[in-house]
């Protein structure tokens, strides 16, 4: 797909005017701005970024040899309340968002007790391919205290993201469940 417009208009200059190659469900490292020119190759293109830095690989491993970065593992985010808030007792309406490249999301988890048991999220907005699908949660919260927050999302093959992600040298592919922590604050 090649991008001449964002959002009906123009492409801006830091999105990659004045054409952008997008590799839908693939990360942006894929993604060429300011493209030019389209030049066919028989075999994978040999440069720094292609062959050593979108590489996922250990330390001690030479980064040629390591699997390339090419599409996004299933990954959710918890958008509000931003971490670290004081909330009031009552509804508190969490927001988020989960992506899982190619594959749709099919659920999103919800966990307000740092992973011990879990709700199911409700989507929200349009749900369009290789896009981003927004979630939210309404917690009732009345005890005072601090609280983990945490989300998980699924897709429709059934790739349930990792509590914990894979560790490489340069953090590609980080996907695990990230804990988003706030106090509750009775008035």
């Amino acid at each position: 797909l090649l991008a001449y417009e964002m959002n009906g208009e123009p492409l801006p200059l830091k999105h990659g005017f004045p054409l952008r190659a997008l590799a839908l469900g693939w990360t942006g490292a894929n993604c060429v701005k300011w493209l030019e020119k389209i030049t066919l190759l028989e075999k994978p293109y040999e440069g720094f970024y292609m062959d050593q830095a979108y590489r996922i690989h250990q330390p001690d491993q030479d980064p040629k040899t390591g699997e390339t970065v090419t599409d996004i593992n299933i990954k959710s985010i918890i958008t509000q309340p931003e971490p670290e808030t004081a909330l009031p007792a009552g509804n508190v309406t969490i927001l988020g968002a989960a992506y899982a490249g190619e594959a749709d999301i099919e659920k999103v988890e919800v966990s307000t007790d740092g992973g011990e048991s879990w709700q199911t999220a409700t989507f929200i907005g349009p749900h369009e391919p290789y896009a981003w699908r927004h979630w939210q949660y309404v917690w009732q919260i009345d005890r005072p205290g601090s609280y983990r927050i945490l989300s998980r999302a699924t897709d429709s093959s059934g790739e349930k993201q990792p509590m914990q992600a894979s560790w490489n040298k340069l953090g590609y592919n980080n996907n695990g469940v990230l804990e988003h922590g706030v106090s509750v604050q009775i008035g």
